[in-house]
């Protein structure tokens, strides 16, 4: 009864300080071109009427280290190239590294395509979706992809010199060919055991890692490839935020301080606490644990 007389008072407290976030469905805006140093870019809006930034364009002869901001007079980066035709940093040769900022969600289609110098990038975990060809031709050494990535293009990082790929369990989709070519390549551990994985991600000769009784299995099955078992998935609890094994008053109690700007959750916990599959965080999750919770 206890348990029940908090998980009310809880509730009803967030409610009166907490209003709810609308989905941010990108869609396309009529707005002119812009210059920032050397790129260009587009101001869009979102489904809220919200602005946010499309990098568009850049100076083929930038070189070195390129830094993306995550704001431009006031307002977020979101999108690199505008996923209708892409092609950003298309053929920027001189570019060796590049810095995401945590405000960006795609990274559209052949967004850095041939730039052949590139050898590192940092993605955040606030990238969603990396589309086709984004990477292709590129000379990275080394990919590090963060926990909230969904999907990976076709062929998005095509015939770079990587040697080992680890793509974590946020990611639901792996194209064709998303990394064929790429000579060095030896292992690919896919941390998701459901991941929908199209035909020829890699080339032979590669040692793919996974779960028991996982797509990745499969696949490596499809393609006589070498499999290499991570043994028995982990279960992941709906609802789980704090990574105790259950759904609980605390897992409310968190989505309720997070909602009210009190603590900060990191991606893969802000996909535990997407009780209801959403893809967001909202006191529909808070309200949905709280009413499992009273039916046990």
């Amino acid at each position: 009864m206890r348990i029940k007389k908090k998980l009310v008072s809880v509730l009803t407290s967030a409610a009166c300080i907490i209003s709810m976030f609308s989905s941010f469905n990108l869609i396309a805006s009529s707005e002119n071109e812009y210059t920032y140093g050397f790129m260009k870019y587009k101001i869009n809006k979102d489904a809220s009427n919200n602005s946010y930034i499309t990098i568009i364009d850049c100076d083929e002869n930038v070189s070195g280290k390129l830094v993306i901001p995550s704001k431009i007079d006031g307002i977020t980066v979101k999108e690199i190239g505008a996923c209708e035709n892409g092609a950003a940093f298309t053929y920027c040769s001189k570019i060796t590294e590049v810095q995401i900022p945590s405000t960006v969600t795609t990274i559209c289609n052949s967004a850095f395509y041939k730039c052949s110098s590139l050898t590192s990038v940092t993605i955040p975990g606030s990238v969603r979706t990396i589309d086709d060809n984004a990477f292709l031709g590129c000379s990275l050494k080394t990919i590090k992809l963060k926990y909230g990535l969904r999907s990976i293009g076709g062929a998005a990082f095509w015939g770079n010199p990587v040697e080992n790929i680890d793509i974590p369990r946020s990611v639901n989709f792996i194209g064709g060919y998303a990394f064929h070519k790429c000579g060095y390549l030896t292992s690919v551990i896919i941390r998701n055991p459901d991941c929908e994985i199209e035909e020829d991600i890699v080339g032979s000769n590669v040692t793919i890692k996974g779960y028991s009784d996982s797509t990745a299995k499969t696949y490596a099955k499809t393609e006589s490839l070498t499999f290499s078992s991570l043994g028995a998935a982990p279960v992941i609890v709906n609802g789980d935020v704090n990574s105790d094994g259950v759904a609980n008053l605390y897992d409310v109690i968190m989505i309720c301080q997070y909602l009210t700007k009190s603590i900060n959750l990191s991606y893969e916990q802000q996909d535990r606490a997407d009780f209801n599959g959403n893809e967001k965080v909202d006191l529909y999750d808070a309200i949905g644990i709280a009413k499992f919770i009273l039916k046990k």
